[in-house]
Order: structure tokens, then C-alpha cells, then sequence
């Protein structure tokens, strides 16, 4: 995978990531966009000794970033940034991927509620997948139950608030 750096030094800062996580001192925490072209790394910072972070930059407008913790590709959290945005992730090495707790935007708070639950259903897709016995009819009957309640909380959560930025997220995952 291609990986472009944006040279956004002279760009006004128009959002701010602050907070604190758990077991990732001097991990490198990076935001990121995908392009086209590849991955374009805007913002990236380091874990302080007390697990905390403040990260500030410049991006063109809402849309899906991801945020990445360490040089791993499995430690990614994916929010819904929008120009003029400050806020608050909190946060632990373990869980980083999966159940990251984040405030202080339009979007904060229905995103860390829909993580929660995926995360629920990625348990329970994983004990079906490890399920002996069962017919392709049951696994996918099965599937669609375990999933029904991720689907009625983005359907609602869309409905509730159209304009806000974190559907695009809810309804493309």
C-alpha cells in the first residue's frame, strides 16, 4: 500500500485530538485519510509517559479518517472528523480498535455507542464461526439475528439525526 505524507505545515489548524490512553506510552499515534492514491498520513504525534496525547492539524472537510495506533495495522479507529472539531479520546492499548470512548463532537458519542456494539457482534460472530453441527441456513439465520440489533441502532440513530456526520460510517458498515 502506497503511503503519501501531506505537506500541511503551512495549512491552518482546523481540528484538535486530545486524550488519554491506557498502555501506549510512546506509541506513535497517527490520523490518517484514504485516497486514491494510497494512505495520506495528516497528523501524527506521540503517547506521553502518562498516556496521554494532543494532536492538532488540517483537514479539507468531513469525511471517514483513522485514527492508528503503533505500526500495526490492527489497531485503527475510525472517526468522522469535520474542520473546526476538538475532541476527547479515551482509550486503551488493548481495546483501542474496539471499544474507544470519544466526546466532544456531533458525532462522538453515537459513534463510541456503535463501536460498543459491533464489538459485541464481532464476539458473537466469532463463537458462530467456531460452531460445529450447524447448516449454512442456520449459520445465516443465526448471523442475522446476532446483527439485528447493530442495524436497528444505526437505522435509528440515521433517522434521529440526518445531518449528522458519523451516518456515513453507520450505514456503510
Amino acid at each position: 500500500d502506497q503511503f503519501l505524507q501531506l505537506e500541511n505545515q503551512n495549512l491552518p489548524i482546523n481540528f484538535e485530538i486530545k486524550g488519554k490512553i491506557e498502555g501506549a506510552v510512546n506509541q506513535a499515534l497517527t490520523l490518517e485519510a484514504q485516497s486514491n492514491k494510497g494512505t495520506i498520513e495528516l497528523a501524527r504525534t506521540l503517547i506521553k509517559e502518562d498516556g496521554t496525547f494532543e494532536m492538532k492539524g488540517n483537514i479539507q472537510g468531513m469525511g471517514i479518517y483513522q485514527l492508528k495506533l503503533g505500526a500495526l495495522d490492527n489497531k485503527v479507529a475510525p472517526l468522522t472528523l469535520e474542520p473546526k472539531d476538538k475532541v476527547f479520546l479515551q482509550a486503551s492499548y488493548a481495546t483501542f480498535e474496539s471499544l474507544p470512548i470519544w466526546s466532544g463532537a456531533k458525532w462522538a458519542e453515537p459513534l463510541t455507542a456503535y463501536m460498543a456494539k459491533f464489538n459485541d457482534f464481532a464476539k458473537e460472530q466469532t463463537k458462530l464461526s467456531e460452531q460445529q453441527g450447524l447448516t449454512e441456513e442456520q449459520q445465516i439465520d443465526l448471523f442475522l439475528k446476532m446483527r439485528k440489533p447493530l442495524d436497528e441502532y444505526a437505522k435509528n440513530q440515521v433517522l434521529k439525526d440526518l445531518t449528522n456526520p458519523v451516518n456515513i460510517i453507520l450505514v456503510t458498515s
